[in-house]
């Protein structure tokens, strides 16, 4: 499992630079590879933050690359099914 630290700010005012950035790292990993998105450091998120985190996981399953999210506390709960 590859972890990919989430930045501190998923607002509208950076969605479109921090998607295309999210998108080339997932891009990076082999394919079946899980990537899990640590959100431990992101301290402003809004409705364009939850809309890139989705476009994400999307890109994620449409190149065979699993995908997981942790809020950084010990429980790492997956997206919702």
């Amino acid at each position: 499992m590859t972890t990919v630290d989430l930045p501190p700010q998923l607002d509208a005012s950076v969605a479109k630079a921090q998607l295309a950035a999210l998108c080339r790292a997932l891009d990076a990993l082999p394919r079946g590879s899980v990537c899990r998105l640590n959100a431990a450091g992101v301290q402003r998120f809004d409705s364009a933050g939850l809309a890139l985190l989705l476009a994400c996981r999307r890109h994620a399953q449409a190149h065979g690359k699993p995908c997981t999210w942790c809020s950084g506390r010990p429980s790492c709960s997956p997206w919702p099914r």
